[in-house]
Order: structure tokens, then sequence, then C-alpha cells
């Protein structure tokens, strides 16, 4: 369906100094949440933990409001995580190696860089970077504005519909 969102979350990170609040993360989902939207969260043997309370905050928000449609993807072999990561529509994580990845393989990125210059240590090519402890509603904002610009790029028709006539000179 040309009309349907997958939007890869990685919690983790290397270090947890560098990590936005799991709490925070649930909250972003359910802010997030539509019915053309799906959530793929990305899990590394490091990252197990954080998965689980992400899962956990989820599932006690969801006794209150429809569930956000989840599915969990662990230790992902980095060719096939890179695969799924081009295929996504929005990537939200720290400054992570996860988060490079998404970047060198072009997908959409919202990068968290808590408690690192992202000058320094940021991905290479297109992401949209928040420093510093920004809230759920920064984060939101930011991620709407991502999905919208890439609701014309990501459609499968998209690099058929572009001609070099039809580029700006």
């Amino acid at each position: 369906d040309a009309a349907f969102r997958l939007i890869a979350i990685h919690p983790g990170s290397g270090s947890r100094r560098k990590c936005w609040p799991v709490a925070r993360f649930a909250h972003l989902i359910h802010a997030l949440d539509r019915p053309d939207r799906f959530f793929l969260l990305i899990e590394g043997p490091a990252d197990r933990d954080l998965v689980e309370r992400l899962l956990e905050y989820c599932a006690e928000r969801d006794q209150a409001h429809t569930s956000p449609r989840l599915a969990r993807l662990a230790n992902a072999p980095l060719p096939h995580l890179a695969a799924v990561l081009a295929r996504c529509h929005l990537f939200i994580g720290n400054d992570s190696g996860v988060t490079h990845l998404a970047a060198s393989v072009g997908a959409p990125v919202v990068a968290l860089f808590i408690a690192t210059d992202p000058a320094r240590w940021g991905p290479r090519g297109c992401a949209h970077i928040l420093r510093g402890d920004p809230s759920v509603e920064d984060v939101r904002a930011l991620c709407e504005h991502v999905l919208e610009a890439t609701d014309f790029t990501r459609r499968p028709q998209s690099r058929t519909d572009l001609t070099h006539s039809s580029c700006p000179r």
C-alpha cells in the first residue's frame, strides 16, 4: 500500500547517557500513531532492556488508548537491518551506529543528540538533528514535518514522475 508509513525507532545507543528517556519514546509513538503508520522497534544485543521497557510503557498507555501497530526487529544481521532501514519512511534514534546506518542508506532521519556534539559525531547525509533534551512535542513536530516531506519522495512511482526536464535549473 503506497499510503502505508513505516517508522523505525531505535531507543538505544552505546551509552545510556546518550539516550532519550524510554518513557518519552512511548509517548512519541502514541503521539505519532495514525491508522496508516506502523512502528518497528530496532533492538541490538545491548538494547533488550530498553526495548522491553518501551513495550511496557506502550502497553500501559494502551489500556486507555487504541494500540499502535508495533513490531520488534531484534539482533538483525547488518545487511538485513540496512535493507529494512532503506524502506522506512522515517527513522528516529539516538546518537548510535544504527542512526548512522539509517542515514547512510537514505532513510529520513530524526536524530536525538542528548549528550554529544552532532557537529563532530552526527550522521553524514540528510538527518534532522535535535540537541539537548527535546520535549516529546518538539520531536513529534519535527517527525510530522519529515513525514509530510517524504509523502511524495517515498511513493513507488515518484522516481518515474520526475524527469530531467521537470527538475529545477
